[in-house]
């Protein structure tokens, strides 16, 4: 498989992995974890201490590949605990300049690529990041890594009232699951409603070019993280950035038609 076809293919992989498997801290020995488990380890973190807004918190999904596009182990899902940017993507010892030289930094999706990466960044956000990373592994294949970041809302600027519509971006693959036609790192518009009375989010993520129908989602809020009901068709798992909520980001997947999507999103009020 050629250099572009395996960073396609660990990009797809990466992101319709199901959300389980191996995880933990990106400084400690991998455990088992899902997604919402990374996002509540995020929440009572913060609860038992003073979130300071220069940490930078979130979640990542990471999956590798062989040469031949085959999944090498399970995807490790765990939290980003670091101090520093939000344009850089710290896990365990490797670190990504999420705004590389020559990028243009006023376009709200930066894109990446070069002999050994490929990198989607959404960059319309202040506190937050969010996106894609693909690199080449020396001896073969391919590591993708899915993720969201930024300066989490600390408890106790969360609103207990009131309602704020979010709008932003979405970044997100699929592939059909009757033609196996793939389509990557489409672009997309995320709207949410949030009402902090009720502890709710409501909203709706469609494509740019129409590549997917409009999924709609539902969440519950619980401090400064929000996650999807276990049974729900289209699920949004993520966390609130900035001073009072200011802005959300996190992971949302579900199935559009006979398209089955994954992908990234961010948005402000």
């Amino acid at each position: 498989m050629k250099i572009n076809g395996i960073l396609a293919a660990c990009s797809l992989v990466s992101a319709l992995a199901a959300c389980s498997g191996s995880g933990g801290s990106p400084n400690t020995h991998p455990t088992n974890t899902t997604l919402q488990q990374s996002l509540e380890q995020v929440r009572k973190q913060s609860d038992k201490q003073h979130q300071n807004l220069t940490d930078i918190t979130g979640v990542y999904q990471s999956t590798t590949i062989r040469a031949d596009g085959s999944l090498k182990r399970d995807p490790i899902i765990a939290p980003i605990n670091n101090v520093g940017s939000i344009r850089t993507l710290q896990i365990g010892r490797t670190v990504v300049d999420l705004i590389p030289v020559g990028a243009d930094e006023k376009q709200p999706v930066i894109r990446h690529v070069s002999k050994n990466e490929h990198l989607v960044l959404g960059n319309n956000l202040k506190h937050a990041a969010y996106g894609w990373h693909t690199k080449l592994e020396p001896a073969g294949g391919a590591t993708g890594t899915l993720f969201f970041q930024g300066k989490l809302t600390p408890p106790d600027q969360m609103p207990d009232k009131g309602t704020a519509v979010y709008n932003g971006l979405a970044l997100y693959t699929g592939k059909d699951s009757v033609t196996g036609n793939v389509l990557a790192h489409v672009e997309g518009k995320s709207t949410f409603n949030v009402n902090f009375a009720d502890n709710t989010v409501k909203g709706n993520i469609s494509a740019k070019n129409r590549e997917f129908e409009t999924a709609h989602f539902n969440a519950d809020i619980k401090g400064n993280l929000f996650t999807s009901r276990e049974d729900a068709a289209n699920k949004i798992d993520g966390l609130f950035y900035g001073p009072n909520a200011a802005e959300m980001a996190g992971i949302f997947s579900g199935q559009s038609g006979t398209n089955h999507f994954k992908g990234v999103f961010g948005a402000k009020k």
